[in-house]
């Protein structure tokens, strides 16, 4: 009868059922199980994303980008306006140029009195190369070849400094 006893005691024994016989605990070890894969996953690949990054380059966003300065601030020298016949042969046309200002950077400290001692000379030159021209100042390009020509010519008699641009309103009549 013992042996029978022990029997039975295996068999009650193995008729108990497991905790993992329960399908929510099963399910909650499948959720727990693939948490932990994930994490296991999520520091590995990290490790090889990590492991393939070169430490000596420093990427920065800013590399390709020109610093693009503000320009620089231009003090003027008002000249005044200026009227001239043009030398059109098929009719009388005149231009007139109102407001015509030089323009020069800060750094040019002595510009200024200069331009203010030499202002007949200047208003002079800039009558002699306007009487030489024709109605073709009216377009973009004439007026800029206009501007260039000025230019070019009362630096070209400036001491203590250059001017870097002109501005001007013109008009033919």
């Amino acid at each position: 009868m013992a042996e029978d006893e022990l029997l039975l005691d295996e068999e009650e024994e193995e008729k108990k059922p497991s905790c993992l016989s329960n399908p929510v605990v099963q399910i909650i070890a499948l959720l727990i199980g693939a948490i932990v894969v994930a994490i296991i996953a999520a520091l590995v690949s990290g490790i090889i994303v990590n492991s393939s990054k070169p430490y000596n380059i420093i990427v920065s966003p800013y590399e390709d980008v020109e610093e693009v300065l503000p320009p620089e601030s231009l003090h003027n020298y008002d000249m005044g306006g200026f009227l001239v016949r043009l030398i059109d042969p098929d009719r009388a046309r005149y231009l007139k140029l109102d407001n015509v200002t030089l323009a020069y950077t800060g750094k040019s400290k002595g510009l200024a009195p200069e331009i203010g001692e030499r202002k007949k000379q200047i208003k002079s030159l800039i009558n002699d190369t306007l009487i030489t021209k024709s109605s073709d100042v009216a377009t973009y390009e004439g007026k800029q070849a206009l501007k260039k020509e000025l230019i070019e010519k009362i630096n070209a008699i400036l001491v203590k400094g250059k001017i870097s641009d002109i501005y001007m309103e013109v008009l033919i009549q």
